[in-house]
């Protein structure tokens, strides 16, 4: 039998019997013995295509007959839990979906490329007095280093100003 090939009514009455025993969890050897076939030929007509769509078109109907007990489940459990209520209304498309921001930051080279003149008022905000050091203070070697290489962006900065 070519997967195919269509079924003859005897074949149709068989699967359709197959399908109902098979949710009483009969095996398909006792089905197909029950019928007088193999198993071998009764899972090539459940295989075929004409048996597929036989056994989607047995499960639709199958299901029609458990959406209400379904309904009335999912709203027992829906009145106690968040994440039920929240499966709920993603099956049912009333869930709008999920916005993500990605903020990506932007790398560049402040010696070759300059800053701009907000930029530099608000590094000198930041800096405030650490290009005035007070005597008195005792600075660590971190500190030093930080206010060295804050003199030297504002030299390279000027610098570049200058040039361009």
């Amino acid at each position: 039998m070519n997967k195919d090939s269509r079924l003859n009514q005897k074949q149709i009455n068989i699967l359709e019997d197959t399908f109902q025993r098979l949710l009483l969890k009969e095996t398909m050897e006792e089905i197909a013995k029950s019928h007088g076939i193999s198993r071998k030929t009764l899972s090539l007509w459940k295989n075929s295509d004409h048996g597929k769509q036989l056994h989607f078109a047995f499960q639709r109907k199958h299901s029609e007959n458990f959406i209400q007990t379904f309904y009335d489940i999912v709203h027992e459990k829906m009145q106690n839990s968040f994440k039920d209520r929240e499966l709920f209304a993603k099956m049912h498309g009333l869930l709008a979906p999920s916005k993500q921001e990605i903020v990506t930051e932007e790398k560049r080279d402040i010696v070759r490329d300059g800053v701009s003149l907000d930029e530099m008022e608000e590094l000198k905000e930041l800096l405030g007095d650490y290009n005035t050091p007070k005597k008195e203070e005792k600075h660590s070697q971190g500190q030093i280093e930080m206010e060295e290489h804050s003199r030297q962006m504002l030299k390279h900065y000027r610098n570049y100003r200058q040039t361009h």
